[in-house]
C-alpha cells in the first residue's frame, strides 16, 4: 500500500458518508473515521466497513469501501468470506476501484444478501451538487400515477429511459421501474421538467411494475 493515495480516497470515503446519510437517508451506526483512522483501517484491514440502518425498510445496510487492488475485489474466496461474515438480513453496498471481475460477481449473485456494487468514480464528487448536473428526484407510486394519467397521458413504456447505473440514479437510490423527475435550468428556455423511467444495464427484457 506504499503508493496508495490516502487523501484522494479519504475524500471518496467522506462523499460516501454524505451519499448514505443525506441522499439515501440512512441512519449511521458507526462513527465517521478521521484521516489517520482511515489510513490504519486500509493498511491493516484492507477495507472500510460502514454500518447504517435503512429507516424505510428497517434493514441494516453495510457499505464496504474497497481500496485500490484490494484482494477482496479480485478473489472469490476473500469476497465470500467477507459477505458470509455479515448478518443475513443486512443489505450490502460494495464500492471498489473498478468493476468486480466476472467470477467475483457470480459469487455475489449466489449470495442470499441483497447486494449492490458501485465503483469509486461515482463518489469522486458529490454528484447531485455538481454545477452541471440537473436535479434528479424519485417519484412516489402515487406521484407516478398522477403524472402518467393526468399530465403525460402515457404508460411507463412510453417514457424516455435512464439506466440504473447512471450516477444520479445511484445517488438517489433509484430502482428498476422507478420514475425520475429531472429539473433542468437554462438561461434561454428557463426551467424544464421531464421524466425518465429507470431500466436495467441491459434493456433487452424489461418488466415494469403496474401503475394502475
Amino acid at each position: 500500500m506504499d503508493n496508495y493515495n490516502y487523501s484522494i480516497h479519504y475524500n471518496i470515503y467522506l462523499n460516501i458518508c454524505l451519499f448514505a446519510e443525506k441522499w439515501r437517508k440512512y441512519e449511521k451506526k458507526s462513527d465517521q473515521l478521521s484521516l489517520e483512522e482511515f489510513k490504519k483501517k486500509i493498511l491493516y484491514d484492507h477495507y472500510i466497513k460502514m454500518e447504517y440502518t435503512n429507516l424505510t425498510t428497517k434493514n441494516d445496510v453495510i457499505i464496504l469501501f474497497l481500496p485500490v487492488d484490494s484482494i477482496i475485489s479480485t478473489t472469490t474466496a476473500e469476497m465470500g468470506k467477507m459477505i458470509h461474515s455479515i448478518n443475513k438480513k443486512s443489505d450490502i453496498i460494495i464500492i471498489s476501484e473498478n468493476n468486480l471481475s466476472s467470477h467475483v460477481n457470480k459469487s455475489i449473485k449466489s449470495s442470499i444478501h441483497r447486494i449492490k456494487t458501485y465503483v469509486h468514480e461515482n463518489f469522486s464528487i458529490v454528484i447531485p451538487n455538481a454545477s452541471l448536473c440537473s436535479k434528479h428526484e424519485l417519484l412516489s407510486s402515487d406521484e407516478t400515477k398522477c403524472i402518467l394519467n393526468n399530465e403525460l397521458y402515457c404508460s411507463l413504456h412510453n417514457l424516455p429511459r435512464i439506466k440504473i447505473n447512471d450516477p444520479q440514479c445511484i445517488w438517489i437510490g433509484a430502482e428498476i421501474g422507478d420514475v425520475v423527475k429531472i429539473t433542468s435550468n437554462s438561461d434561454i428556455s428557463g426551467t424544464y421538467i421531464h421524466y425518465r423511467v429507470v431500466i436495467p444495464y441491459s434493456d433487452n427484457k424489461i418488466t415494469f411494475r403496474s401503475t394502475a
